[in-house]
């Protein structure tokens, strides 16, 4: 049973993890939309993001530009609409993070 329950509690988080880059993908019209396309292009994004961030003179706007490349590629968009979905996922998220904090009152900065 706790397995079962292990294996939910994944499915679940992996579903939250990607839902705002599927509403990111869908709101910029990206060809492919589904789950495990989205939870991919997340992995991948976020890892050009880290790339991204070791750039010395302005690694926060080459992040973005390469994790724009990435959900690009993943999803089938064109770069302009993958950096959009880039932006759209970390408006989303932290408006998803920012219920949540209310809602439950979990506090990412309580010690």
């Amino acid at each position: 049973m706790t397995l079962v329950l292990t294996i939910i509690g994944i499915l679940v988080a992996l579903y939250i993890t990607a839902l705002p880059v599927k509403i990111a993908a869908s709101a910029m019209g990206a060809k492919r939309t589904g789950m495990f396309s989205c939870l991919f292009a997340l992995v991948v994004a976020n890892f050009l993001h880290g790339v991204g961030l070791s750039a010395e003179p302005a690694g926060s706007i080459i992040a973005l530009l390469l994790s724009g490349v990435g959900f690009a590629w993943i999803l089938g968009t064109s770069f302009i609409r993958g950096v959009g979905v880039a932006v759209l996922h970390g408006i989303i998220t932290a408006i998803l993070v920012a219920i949540s904090v209310l809602l439950f009152g979990v506090s990412l900065f309580a010690v």
